[in-house]
């Protein structure tokens, strides 16, 4: 808050999870090549040993895609899926959550 940021990027527990505090984004990025255990929709089990009690939550594989312009910054997270794991849900480089912060 002190240095007037709209988004806050942050790794290394192994998930995606999108906070929203006092106006700030906190983007926990996703690690980019761990294979997924089940369904890769649905929040880590380990999400709230990493202290995510919030926000979206989705586990790895993926990364995150950010696209600055005058008007907005947009994040995607991007799937990263080995070619024997697509399937009719799952898909490399699909665009699995994406949110937009404006310009200030």
């Amino acid at each position: 808050m002190q240095n007037h940021v709209s988004i806050v990027f942050h790794g290394h527990d192994h998930i995606f999870a999108k906070q929203d505090l006092d106006g700030i984004v906190y983007q926990e990025v996703p690690q980019s090549g761990n294979p997924p255990r089940g369904d890769m929709n649905s929040a880590p089990r380990t999400a709230a040993e990493y202290g995510y009690l919030s926000g979206k939550l989705l586990g790895s594989p993926g990364y995150m895609r950010i696209t600055v312009s005058p008007e907005k910054v947009t994040a995607d997270l991007v799937r990263s899926v080995l070619p024997e794991q697509e399937n009719g849900v799952r898909k490399n480089h699909e665009v699995a959550f994406s949110y937009a912060i404006p310009a200030l």
